[in-house]
Parts: C-alpha cells; structure tokens; sequence
C-alpha cells in the first residue's frame, strides 16, 4: 500500500486535489460511490479509498496512470537535457543566447533583450487599471534555485521582465553566469525599473517580490520595490476556481487554449543551473532563459483571456457597488465586532472579512489583496457605520 499511496497522492497533488477529511465527509454525504465509476464503495474500500472518493479498481488504474505520465515526463526530461547538452558543447552564452554582459557598482551579469507582438497588447488597460497607461506595466518573473528548510532564500538565477511599447512587449532578462553575480543582477534589474511602473504577476505579491526583498537585505543593500502591483493570482483563483483542478499558470494555459512550445517545468530550473555549473555547459541555461520568457509573454495573454471574461472589478466602481451592498434589502453586512465584519461576496457564496489594522480597514477579498486598494467591501462597511 505504501508504493500505492505515494503514487496517488503525486496524481491528487497534480491535480489540485487537497487530501482532507473534508473530502471523505463529501463522499460518504454522496453516498459513498467512486467518483470515476460511480459504483458504491464496500466498506474496505470506503476505509482505504474513501478519503478520496475511488474504488480499489479505479485507485490502482489512476494510480498506474500516474506512474505512467511520472516516467514518460522523466524519459522527456532526460532527452531534452541529452540534446541542449549536445548542441550546445563548446559553444559560449554568446552563441547560444545573443545578449551583453552588464555592469553596475554592485557587479555584473548577463542581459538577454527580446521584443515581439503579443495578445498582451490587446487589453484596454486603462480601463483594467483606472489610472495607469500600458507604458508604465512590468510583467516580472524571477527564477531561483529552489527553497529548503535548510536553506530557505536561495539565490535568485534570473530575474526577467516583460515592458508594453506601442504595440510590442519587450523582455529583458537578467541572467546570472556565477551565483557571485546575484547582486549585480538584482541592481541592474532594480535599475530598469521605473519608479512608476505598475507591476504585474502571477503570485508575486507573496514570492517574487518579498523574494527579491529579501535577497536585498541578504547583502545589506536597500532599495525600494513599493510600486503598484496587480498580481494576477487571486483574480484567477476568482474567476476559474471553480473549473479547474488548480490555478497553476500552466493550468489556466491550458484551459485558455494558451500552446507553449518544448517548455520545462519550472521545478526542473534548478536542476539545470546546477548542471550548467557543473559542466559550464550553456545548454540548460537555453532552456531556462527560454521558459522565463514563455512566463512573461503568456501571462499577458492569461490577463487578456481575463479581462474576456469581464470577471474583474475596477477601481472607478468600487465605491457605488459598495453603496449599493450597504442599502442592498438583504443584510449582506455582519457586524463581528467594532473592528470587524464579513460582508457577502457578490459573485460567489462566500464572505469575505473586513476589519482595521492600524486605523486603516483592510479586506481579504482578491480585489484588496492584489491591488492594496479601497474595494467595494470596505466602502460598504463604511458606508453601513457612517448610516
């Protein structure tokens, strides 16, 4: 059972599937019957199965399944890596990714330039942001050499963002040739970075950017990284949650018919830096400067896809839909306490909590946790105590 299990939670873990007992409560609510099959669960396998609602039958064909897609991503994993390694021996990171090598007072790294049209450009942005011009968006994405309890902030490898001009998007991408050029890396990425630029991402808000911050501080440097952000996670969580196993960038890809040509996955970056020192062979560095990329371009085109769906809310609106929640017939405000309320969603059968912190009210709506901004929620709850 053992080698079983281990199988099956890597096919629950790819799918977005969370092992908890509120799963097993959903089953035997059901009825207890296989949610492949349909066929009721006996009682052994409501013991052994039934956490995850599946029949021995279908447990051991997912779980071969699993086994199956596990090798052959390996089996693609080491081919990819025997062909880079091939094609590039001997060659220089000139000949294999055309860029410069850049310096600062804090040192030097290598910078990769690209420039194309994208889907990106088809997004009216001043009515997504309210305020800014398509000018002033970063798209940013950082590639690390992974995180341990050992070892938690490891260095950041690369470091890429994705600039709106007219009507192309520019990359620039920060490599680094030697760990040792990490800070200098992070200075000339800090350096490109407008002041006003507004920042966009996908999970940035908790990892890219407090990542960043914190390899600053690793080096005793200050720097601020204080911009407007919009990270575009919790507004997909929002509007595809419901439809798909998870929101992985790659997921929701997918799902917007979004192709990417011969990628990595991103957990194998660091496995091929790793390489890359080991045999200075610039071959897996292709590969991870490529898949960086393809992470700035698509997830603009996810923003697009988006913004199709008419699933955001824009700042320009918040306050009458706010007014329009506090006099709604129906209490859609609870009062918690003084500090606190739950104030019903209006696109989904959930509450989201409002409450003050440091005389500044504070939501955990996607809204408010993407944008730092006044949402519909707490005016509100403004609105209800102001009478």
């Amino acid at each position: 059972m053992g080698n079983d299990r281990l199988g099956f939670n890597a096919w629950l873990k790819k799918q977005g599937i969370k092992t908890t007992q509120n799963n097993y409560r959903s089953v035997k609510k059901h009825g207890a019957c296989c949610k492949i099959c349909g066929k009721e669960l006996s009682e052994f396998e409501e013991k052994e199965y039934g956490l995850w609602g599946f029949c021995k039958n279908c447990f051991d064909k997912e779980t071969e399944k699993v086994m199956k897609e596990r090798k052959h991503s390996e089996d693609e994993y080491e081919k990819l890596v025997h062909q880079l390694v091939h094609q590039f021996q001997g060659k220089c990171l000139e000949e294999a990714i055309p860029g410069k090598i850049v310096t600062n007072e804090h040192g030097d790294c290598y910078l990769i330039e690209d420039e194309g049209i994208s889907e990106f450009r088809k997004v009216d942005y001043d009515n997504l942001a309210g305020f800014c011009k398509n000018e002033d968006l970063a798209v940013i994405d950082i590639e690390t050499l992974g995180f341990s309890f050992e070892s938690p902030m490891k260095p950041i490898i690369l470091l890429g963002v994705a600039d709106i001009r007219e009507n192309k998007v520019c990359t620039r991408q920060f490599l680094l040739r030697d760990v040792s050029e990490e800070c200098g890396a992070i200075w000339a990425f800090i350096s490109h970075i407008k002041n006003d630029s507004t920042f966009i991402t996908y999970n940035g808000r908790k990892f890219d950017i407090p990542y960043i911050e914190q390899r600053i501080a690793y080096y005793g440097k200050e720097a601020s990284l204080n911009n407007r952000h919009y990270d575009v996670l919790p507004f997909t969580r929002r509007a595809l949650g419901k439809r798909l196993p998870n929101c992985r960038l790659g997921t929701v890809e997918k799902y917007f018919g979004i192709q990417r040509e011969k990628d990595i996955d991103g957990f194998r970056v660091p496995q091929l830096y790793n390489l890359y020192m080991q045999t200075r062979n610039v071959g897996p560095l292709v590969a991870i400067v490529e898949h960086n990329k393809q992470d700035l371009i698509n997830l603009g085109i996810v923003v697009s896809r988006l913004y199709e769906l008419q699933d955001l809310d824009y700042p320009d609106r918040s306050e009458s839909k706010g007014l329009e929640i506090a006099k709604a017939k129906e209490n859609q405000i609870t009062r918690i306490n003084s500090v606190t309320y739950k104030v019903h969603s209006q696109s989904c059968d959930c509450e989201y909590t409002v409450y003050l912190s440091n005389d500044q009210w504070r939501c955990e709506c996607p809204y408010y946790e993407s944008y730092g901004l006044k949402c519909k929620h707490i005016w509100a709850v403004e609105f209800s105590i102001g009478g």
